[in-house]
């Protein structure tokens, strides 16, 4: 999507690390609305718009593609990895164990509040 893309708009918290992929002429700004996106695409511009992680997970994605059906814009979301599922498998940490865990939680922890992890006795020397 990047190395097609006229127009490139970056939601907060994105990372410029895909940036270099995209040509050399395009339009590269952070995401200022919806409208905006609506706008550059009825235009006849290939809009592109990063996000950190997956689109529709912990971030406005849904919201975005919800505005982009109703104003009959096509569009395509393209499934990115989010740091909950990425950072503990880049570690060597399992996400699940086989026989032994069979779902993964998430939570929102904001601000000030306290995060404390606890796992089962004997976790490590199971696998």
């Amino acid at each position: 999507a990047v190395k097609e893309a006229d127009v490139i708009r970056n939601c907060d918290g994105c990372g410029t690390g895909l940036l270099h992929l995209a040509p050399a002429n395009a339009d590269i700004a952070p995401l200022e609305s919806v409208e905006e996106v609506i706008r550059l695409a009825r235009s006849g511009r290939n809009v592109t718009v990063l996000f950190p992680g997956n689109p529709y997970a912990f971030s406005s994605g849904s919201e975005i593609a919800d505005r982009l059906e109703r104003a009959g814009v096509d569009f395509e979301a393209v499934p990115g990895l989010i740091v909950e599922l990425a950072a503990p498998v880049m570690s060597g940490i399992p996400l699940t164990i086989e026989g032994l865990s069979a779902s993964i939680g998430f939570g929102l922890v904001t601000g000030a509040e306290t995060v404390v992890l606890r796992l089962a006795s004997g976790w490590w020397e199971s696998g």
